[in-house]
């Protein structure tokens, strides 16, 4: 069982394992729900009274942190520990019909090892997502929108493959409560340049 161990934590996040066709679609899909997770509690935590000079949104927020993970290159055929700085933007908006907007950007750069090989990597990230999401309707349920766009580069320094990844989001929840959701991972193998 592969874990996300965040530097100084005491627990550990089991992730899916690293073998089968969609690995990295399950570990790429377990990092970024816990970073929007984390992105949102923060949004509302502080909610959009603190007005910016947008009007109706509350200022920027913006943190980073370090992380360590275990990520495969499907290229190579290894997993690669990944030690990363992840630098995220959020801000939130209330509009005038009360529905919330949230947006998050980050970007990440770090190094990698092959757990097997011993290859070194550059590695980078990106996500770009945001958020709509209106107050409950009758039926109990808040009408969502929601659309991410997630890019991962591991660059080798050695002979293996590199491997550039991107997954798009869609999803949504009506006001019955229907929910859709589509997730379309794409993983480009090139050799090095």
């Amino acid at each position: 069982m592969t874990t996300l161990v965040a530097p100084g934590s005491s627990g550990s996040v089991p992730l899916p394992p690293l073998n089968g066709g969609n690995a990295l679609w399950r570990m790429t899909m377990k990092t970024v729900l816990t970073a929007l997770s984390v992105a949102l509690a923060l949004a509302l935590a502080f909610p959009a009274a603190a007005q910016s000079s947008n009007g109706n949104c509350a200022p920027p927020e913006r943190f980073s942190f370090a992380f360590n993970i275990f990520t495969p290159n499907g290229c190579a055929g290894e997993t690669v520990l990944v030690s990363e700085q992840f630098f995220v933007n959020t801000q939130s908006c209330t509009l005038a019909d009360g529905s919330q907007r949230f947006r998050v950007n980050e970007h990440s750069n770090g190094t990698g090892v092959g757990v097997t090989t011993g290859t070194d990597y550059v590695v980078t990230d990106q996500l770009h997502a945001h958020e709509l999401i209106s107050e409950a309707t009758p039926s109990g349920c808040p009408i969502l929108t929601e659309s991410e766009i997630i890019r991962q580069n591991l660059i080798s320094k050695g002979s293996a493959p590199n491997q550039k990844f991107t997954l798009r989001i869609t999803a949504s929840i009506d006001a019955n409560c229907n929910l859709t959701f589509d997730a379309t991972p794409d993983t480009d193998c090139t050799g090095n340049q």
